[in-house]
């Protein structure tokens, strides 16, 4: 028999290392714009071409939410965390070795693929993991991850100093794949008969108490992305353009740009208390 104790310590395993494998997701996405400057520099790309860099990753992401999380459910949240980190990872490491720019657009794009694994999966299996009273807490912290290109911008310049962007970006890259190898200790989870994906999906089209949450988050996360994405992107390039900064120096002021949504979750986390887990789960 399981010892009921094992499952406060599995909750914060699985807590854990949905983080860290979040946070190496977010090393690539969130520090591409770090590595922005020293890519222009090399590859002489007008801003619009730089602009689109970010935009590349971004529609691979995108086109890979509804079918991460459909495999997540067929096939389970582990698969989909170590999948989804290491093809993150792996396409990043191989982008930095694009010898012309639409090979690198193309590797970013396959990059971006990886990105959902940590919404989609890891919410899923933090969810199951804590009880009710603490799942909102929980989720904030697996969150916390995103702000792992706060960690990019402090490590990023210093590597594009030393070795050129395509070192940076084939660090961060592995870095990403062994974050999502390391969800190999995660619990296994159990899959759902084929088709409850897409019979999932044809319920909420027809749920109307969904449409109105879908299109209040949908909002919101467009302006997140515009501002955590794009001024990210700009600022360094505005700051290297109009004010003569180093690239380096303009990259590592993006860590206080990245910071804010760590704090915040260690004020929540500092307010509350740790919760207590794996119990009363409803």
């Amino acid at each position: 028999m399981r010892d009921p104790g094992d499952a406060p310590q599995r909750a914060v395993q699985t807590l854990a290392l949905t983080t860290l494998q979040q946070i190496g997701l977010t090393m690539v996405r969130f520090g591409l714009p770090v590595l922005v400057p020293f890519v222009r520099d090399d590859l002489r790309l007008s801003l619009v071409q730089a602009g689109i860099l970010l935009v590349a990753l971004d529609v691979g992401g995108l086109a890979a939410f509804i079918p991460t999380g459909i495999v997540a459910d067929r096939w389970g949240e582990r698969r989909v965390l170590v999948a989804g980190g290491v093809l993150m990872g792996a396409a990043a490491a191989l982008a930095a070795l694009a010898p012309t720019y639409g090979l690198l657009l193309a590797g970013l794009t396959l990059a971006g693929l990886g990105f959902p694994s940590g919404h989609t999966a890891g919410s899923k299996m933090v969810l199951r993991q804590f009880p009710a009273r603490s799942r909102g807490l929980a989720i904030g912290i697996c969150q916390a991850g995103l702000p792992g290109g706060a960690i990019a911008a402090l490590l990023i310049p210093a590597l594009a100093s030393l070795g050129g962007w395509r070192l940076s970006l084939a660090a961060v890259g592995a870095a990403c794949a062994a974050f999502g190898l390391s969800c190999l200790a995660l619990p296994r989870g159990e899959g759902l008969p084929g088709g409850a994906g897409t019979a999932a999906i044809r319920a909420l089209a027809f749920d109307r108490d969904f449409w109105p949450i879908s299109l209040m988050v949908s909002t919101l996360v467009i302006g997140q992305f515009t501002l955590q994405g794009y001024l990210p992107l700009f600022l360094p390039l505005f700051l290297v353009d109009e004010h003569g900064w180093a690239p380096s120096a303009a990259g590592r002021l993006l860590v206080f740009v990245h910071a804010g949504g760590s704090g915040a979750c260690s004020g929540v986390w500092y307010r509350t208390g740790w919760p207590v887990v794996g119990a009363n789960r409803s």
